[in-house]
This record gives structure tokens, sequence and C-alpha cells, in this order.
């Protein structure tokens, strides 16, 4: 295996990883958002239609990382016993692979993480513990294509709220080319939420 990619490095820090010697098995591990029994029921019928709302988090070297909101300069990643996350239900692990880093050269990938994953840039549609256990996973050179049922939720609710953004954008542009003072302009404004 080759160098740490290049988008998990510090930008003035050269790739200086070099495969470990024994190999360290990566896996997903899921949980429901909540420990109720009406989530649990919820998330189980939304499985079955390709869907839930999930936590999740990244097991290598007996520790699990994962990313959520925090207070500003605070680091979003945070370390948990396997399988153990604090106000979560687990419901499963997925193996995404085997990493050929050291724990040294992981606990390194997760500081270079930390600094690059805030707790204030959390979105709970564009930059949750989904795509930060995504990203980790490629960091750490294994699968990376997280299971469709996990980001189906969070990649629908960004899709809504980009379609919003996009539309409200164009109207922006209408706007600007029919003049603000035009009768419709508030009209259109307001079906939009603009």
């Amino acid at each position: 295996m080759g160098a740490v990619p290049s988008a998990c490095l510090a930008h003035n820090e050269r790739p200086r990883w070099r495969a470990a010697e024994t190999r360290s098995p990566v896996l997903l591990n899921i949980y429901d958002i909540e420990v109720s029994c009406e989530v649990f029921v919820l998330n189980q019928a939304l499985r079955q239609l390709g869907s839930g709302a999930f936590h999740c988090g990244v097991e290598v070297i007996n520790r699990e990382w994962s990313f959520q909101g925090t207070k500003p300069r605070i680091t979003g990643v945070f370390c948990s016993p396997p399988k153990k996350c604090d106000g979560y239900r687990f419901v499963e692990s997925i193996p995404m692979g085997m990493s050929r880093f050291s724990e040294q050269e992981i606990i390194q990938l997760i500081k270079t993480l930390e600094a690059e994953w805030p707790g204030r840039s959390y979105s709970p549609t564009h930059r949750n513990c989904t795509y930060f256990s995504q990203k980790f996973c490629e960091c750490l050179g294994v699968c990376c294509h997280m299971p469709s049922w996990v980001m189906q939720l969070a990649g629908a609710g960004k899709e809504v709220l980009d379609t919003k953004d996009y539309y409200q954008e164009a109207l922006r542009g209408a706007q600007c080319t029919l003049g603000c003072d035009d009768p419709i302009s508030p009209r259109l404004r307001a079906r939009v939420g603009a």
C-alpha cells in the first residue's frame, strides 16, 4: 500500500506513513440514534425501505472514532469503546477491510482529522458522523463506500436543501434580471421562502 491519500494530510505535511508489519481490521459500527423503543421500531421499518436514522463510528486498533457537533474551537472527533457509544443503541458492525497502518500512524491520522473536523462544522445533512466515517475509512485505505441504508436519510435531506438553495439562487438571478421593483418579485420571493 502506498502513502496516505493527500486529502488526509495537513496542508504542509508530506506523507510519512509506511505500511505496518501487521494489518488492523476496520469495522463500521452502526447505531440507532436513540435507545428508545419507538426509534428502534421506526428504524427497523425504514431499513426495509433502504433508509433510517443512524449514528456510526469507525472501529480500528480497539477504539472507535466518530464525529459530532460541539462548541466552537473544539474538535468534533471523539473516541469511545467499540460498540458502546454513549446515547446510542448498537445495531451491527460491517467489515470495511484491513488497514496497513500501525497504531502510531493511525493516531497521527486521527490528529490530522481532528483539526479538519471541528465540531462547529457539523451539519445533520452535509457533514455528520456518516461523512466522517466515510472519510476516515478512505484515509485508512479501506473500503469507503458506506451502506446506502446508512447514508440515505442524510443524503435525501442534503438533496432537499441543495434543491432549495438552487431555486433561491435562481430567484435572486431572476430578480436582478427583472428588476427588484417588479410586482411579481415579492410573490415569487414569498413562495420559495427567500
